[in-house]
């Protein structure tokens, strides 16, 4: 399963980095048809527009479902858990196709409601957890017996930032830590399978070199345009 990160920070993402770097609002490719979320921000580097053949989307803030973005999608299905004129409607729990893969929303923990999602190619399995602060008891129950391939999962909070409001709608790396170490031990997350944090805060993370040299074999902070396979 191939995964290119067309955007990884969070909604205060509205400038550069002091040091040139820049990460757009949050969305990811999967394969070559599938969005997760995007915004307008990602046209400067989805070079193949036409091939999006699905964009589902996690919940409706601003920085993660925009419809500007869709006549510059000329093919693609719009799908939400959310209702909206020109979305189809995701229900919880029932599995529906999306870009040549199956997938199935699970409710997360966010301050509007919010799906996750899990995403099998047939031969791989990722869960796909933005936004949220932890995973909801719901999540674990419906993911014990499976195995996970990968995760994309929310890490807003950086290290050193102890007390942070966000911590009632989004993850911090500690946490994120805590629920990988419960997912290994538990058998749902393979030993070697990479963790991608995304959905970093401009003012709550250091620059992509310090981030990456502090995270510990399994951890994977992508830049936007980075492409990985699971």
């Amino acid at each position: 399963m191939k995964l290119t990160f067309l955007g990884t920070g969070a909604a205060d993402w509205s400038r550069p980095a002091p040091n040139g770097e820049r990460r757009r609002l949050c969305s990811t490719r999967i394969g070559e048809s599938l969005l997760i979320d995007g915004t307008r921000q990602i046209l400067d580097i989805l070079t193949d527009p036409e091939a999006i053949t699905h964009i589902v989307y996690t919940h409706e803030h601003g920085d993660h479902f925009d419809r500007g973005l869709w006549e510059s999608l000329p093919h693609a299905r719009h799908l939400a858990p959310f209702a909206g004129e020109g979305l189809e409607s995701v229900e919880p729990l029932i599995p529906f196709e999306a870009g040549g893969m199956k997938l199935t929303a699970v409710r997360g923990n966010h301050s509007v409601p919010v799906c996750h999602y899990l995403v099998e190619d047939g031969e791989k399995t990722l869960y796909y957890a933005l936004d949220s602060a932890w995973l909801a008891y719901g999540e674990y129950a419906f993911l014990r017996g499976k195995t996970l391939d990968g995760m994309v999962i929310d890490a807003t909070i950086g290290d050193g930032h102890e007390g942070d409001y966000r911590v009632f709608e989004h993850n911090s790396l500690a946490m994120v830590r805590i629920m990988v170490d419960s997912l290994r031990a538990t058998g749902i997350l393979r030993e070697n399978a990479p963790v991608f944090v995304s959905h970093l805060a401009f003012t709550l993370h250091p620059s992509s070199d310090e981030l990456r040299a502090s995270l510990t074999p399994g951890y994977i902070a992508p830049m936007d345009s980075e492409t990985y396979e699971i």
